[in-house]
């Protein structure tokens, strides 16, 4: 009921914000910045500001322009970001679900490795062996990023089935693309164990050989001891 005292808060939008939010307390952020609806932030959006700022805090803090520096964000949705924020309903909004224990747990981004450092990958189309959020992840814990739309920084296109004007523009573009098939063995050649190099394999050799004349040498000296 608290909510319907806020200036020019009517029911249906008071109930849309407590369905989006109030059972947000110990969700994902980006889960939480979806969930307050702002103008062209879709769940991919979210989970890029989630990954760049860590906590609702520090998004609520940053200006436009830091905004819009955010890999994917751009200015329109940056200023879009900006407005709402900035708007005394939303504040008022936010500091009544922050008093009321809403508490959306910070990112964790940390990759487990950097073998795809640098990279970033689009998915476009159906793919058939896995989820594009499976794919995603995939990519992100190995350090790369997962894009939402095609451009020269892009390093790979995946293409499922039914791939529309991302993979047209990836072709324009002569960006590589790949199958969801050639994408899954990229992941699992990178996670294979590095085979033996020659170098390896040959001062395993050498050890073998010099433990064989050692072994051979200390026979001798047994048989014959007076030597």
């Amino acid at each position: 009921d608290k909510f319907l005292t806020l200036e020019r808060m009517g029911d249906k939008l008071a109930t849309k914000i407590l369905a989006n939010i109030a059972n947000s307390k110990t969700r994902p952020l980006a889960n939480v910045i979806y969930g307050l609806g702002i103008r062209h932030i879709g769940e991919h959006s979210s989970e890029i500001l989630a990954a760049h700022f860590g906590t609702l805090e520090k998004m609520r803090a940053a200006s436009a322009d830091t905004l819009a520096a955010v890999h994917e964000i751009g200015r329109t949705t940056a200023e879009s970001i900006a407005v709402w924020f900035g708007d005394a309903r939303n504040a008022q909004i936010l500091d009544k679900l922050l008093a009321n224990g809403v508490q959306p747990a910070p990112h964790q981004s940390a990759p487990s490795s950097d073998e795809l450092k640098g990279k970033t990958f689009v998915f476009t189309g159906t793919l058939a062996r896995i989820k594009r959020e499976e794919a995603e992840d995939m990519v992100k814990k190995r350090g790369g990023r997962s894009g939402g739309s095609v451009s020269k920084q892009t390093s790979y296109v995946v293409a499922g089935e039914s791939a529309g004007s991302k993979l047209t523009k990836a072709q324009e573009l002569k960006i590589p693309v790949l199958t969801e098939d050639e994408f899954l063995d990229m992941i699992a050649a990178l996670d294979a164990p590095p085979a033996d190099s020659e170098i390896d394999r040959q001062s395993n050799t050498d050890v073998q050989a010099d433990a064989a004349e050692s072994s051979g040498s200390d026979s001798v000296q047994a048989a014959l001891p007076g030597l």
